[in-house]
């Protein structure tokens, strides 16, 4: 910015000589000589926002992670539980045939032959239900982390008893092949949650 002033000692503004007048020349500047706090408040935007960006990066990358494992696990559940009731439906047999060989007196056969074949049996059931439960969780899971599980009033998934969530059954089961997870001995006294496991219907 720049002014002029021009004062006369008689007052007379067209009437002055340069003994009875004074010129005034005045000159503002505004130049960036010093803008260094400016710089490095704009280079901290910057920084701020590449790492907000990258936060938000990740954050997208971790839930397609998430998304990806729980499908894989899902996958592989399936397979797995079909593993599990076959090897189950192959232990009853185990359990079926070497209580027949023993029946018959066979010298092969033994009662140490017996219980382990219960025991196996016992352990695939289980493995069984444990990949029910199991493939019920993890779909669970995966409602979860894509952010699609409601809950009623009482704080229970609704979509918990749906068929689709449950790991595909079988449809060929005879009928004659008495619960799905056995029969209890007698003499003994099963909690509630054991006894539960008899009023499950068969596969199919």
């Amino acid at each position: 910015n720049v002014s002029h002033s021009l004062s006369a000692r008689d007052g007379k503004a067209f009437d002055f000589g340069a003994e009875d007048s004074q010129t005034e020349l005045r000159a503002a500047v505004d130049l960036p000589l010093n803008r260094r706090s400016q710089r490095n408040g704009f280079r901290q935007s910057l920084i701020n926002y590449q790492v907000a960006r990258r936060s938000l990066m990740e954050l997208e990358d971790n839930i397609k992670f998430s998304a990806r494992q729980d499908l894989r696990q899902l996958s592989l559940d399936r397979v797995q539980y079909d593993i599990s009731v076959i090897s189950a439906a192959l232990a009853s047999e185990r359990v079926y045939s070497t209580q027949l060989e023993l029946s018959l007196g066979l010298a092969t056969v033994t009662a140490r032959d017996f219980l382990e074949a219960q025991r196996d049996y016992r352990a695939n059931l289980s493995s069984v239900a444990n990949g029910r439960l199991g493939y019920i969780v993890n779909r669970a899971k995966l409602a979860f982390d894509l952010e699609l599980m409601l809950l009623d009033d009482d704080g229970l998934w609704p979509e918990l008893n749906q068929e689709q969530y449950q790991p595909e059954s079988n449809g060929v089961f005879p009928s004659n092949a008495g619960p799905t997870y056995g029969e209890l001995p007698r003499g003994v006294w099963p909690s509630t949650k054991i006894k539960r496991m008899q009023g499950v219907r068969p596969p199919g």
